[in-house]
This record gives structure tokens, C-alpha cells and sequence, in this order.
């Protein structure tokens, strides 16, 4: 993990445990050069195939303490272990949302990219619908939890719709735009301070 602080890095750990579990093991996690992190988690290459679940905590040299989520592929705080561990996640953020690939790929509405992406305090996307329907926008941390959500009506042209992403922590944001007819689209966001 990359760590960083104004002041530096006292100490960083690692907190993991098998999926199910509900003691989390602490690992200390250890650099060369202050700013990479890392750590070896040790299991035996027979076991046939766990989740991890894994988050991280770190403490700057001012004594400050901060425990984030270290977001892991897809956004999730976990990965597989063993010798049939599968390479593909059982399930992902969009299919968490009811958001399949026929209701993006086949959707009605037309999504441009966000821009500027990453965003710091304002992004911008322009959104087309071939018919008249209210749309209704929502971002989406990697947690899964909606950090905001709007509807607004739209007849059929396009619209540049601006969001203020100041007050949002950094990381990586999803924004669903849908409509009233179940057509859907997905576009990633990351916002940095």
C-alpha cells in the first residue's frame, strides 16, 4: 500500500481475516522507502480456496491515526487464496445494484464521459435520452453505499448535468444514470483533494 502524511508514517498494520471470521489478525506492515507498504500474509498453498478479507490502519509521525478500507479489485476488501482459487469475483458492485451488462450495453440513454476525471471539486457529463423521462443519478462509493442521489427531468435532448464532488472523500465513485424504463449507465469517477 502507498501510505503517505505531511509529518511521515510511525507505524501501518494490516488487519485480515478469513471471510466468515470475526477475529482479524494484525500484521505490521513495512517499508523501504516510506512511502510503499508491505506485508505477507501466510497460509498454506494446499488449502483449496478462502476469501480474505483484509483492511488497513495507519499512524503518522504526529500521532494522528486513520483506518481506511485499502480498495481492492472491484472496489472490494478482499481477495481469494489457495490452489482453486478462482481469478473472477462471484459478484461485483454493478451486480450488487441490479445493474446488468443488457440494461448498460442496451440502454436508451447516452452517457459521455465525466470531465475532468479525476474530479476535485466539480465533474461534468452530458446525458442524452431518446425519450422523455425523468433521470435519476446517483454515485456510488466501493463500499456499495449511495453518497448521493438526485432525479431530474429530461426531455429528448441532452443535458450537461454538473456534480459537486468538493465535499466527497477521495477514492473511486461509480455514477449510475437511469431512468424510469430501467435503462441504465455506468460511468467510474475518481475524485482527488
Amino acid at each position: 500500500a502507498q501510505i503517505t502524511n505531511k509529518s511521515g508514517i510511525a507505524s501501518a498494520s494490516c488487519f485480515w481475516r478469513v471471510k466468515g471470521q470475526t477475529n482479524w489478525t494484525k500484521l505490521p506492515l513495512l517499508t523501504d522507502n516510506d512511502l510503499l507498504f508491505k506485508t505477507e500474509i501466510v497460509r498454506d498453498v494446499n488449502l483449496l480456496n478462502d476469501t480474505i478479507e483484509y483492511y488497513i490502519s495507519a499512524t503518522s509521525n504526529n500521532g494522528k491515526t486513520i483506518t481506511k478500507p485499502f480498495t481492492a479489485p472491484k472496489g472490494f476488501y478482499w481477495f481469494y487464496h489457495g490452489k482453486n482459487a478462482s481469478p473472477e469475483a462471484p459478484i461485483d458492485i454493478y451486480e450488487i445494484l441490479g445493474i446488468t451488462d443488457n440494461n448498460t450495453k442496451n440502454s436508451s440513454l447516452n452517457v459521455e464521459n465525466l470531465f475532468p476525471n479525476p474530479a476535485n471539486e466539480m465533474t461534468q457529463l452530458v446525458v442524452s435520452n431518446n425519450k422523455k423521462s425523468p433521470l435519476h443519478i446517483k454515485m456510488v462509493n466501493m463500499m456499495g453505499q449511495i453518497v448521493y442521489s438526485n432525479t431530474i427531468s429530461i426531455d429528448n435532448t441532452s443535458v450537461i448535468i454538473q456534480l459537486q464532488t468538493a465535499s466527497f472523500s477521495p477514492g473511486f465513485y461509480n455514477i449510475i444514470i437511469s431512468d424510469n424504463d430501467g435503462n441504465r449507465n455506468v460511468k467510474k469517477l475518481i475524485i482527488q483533494h
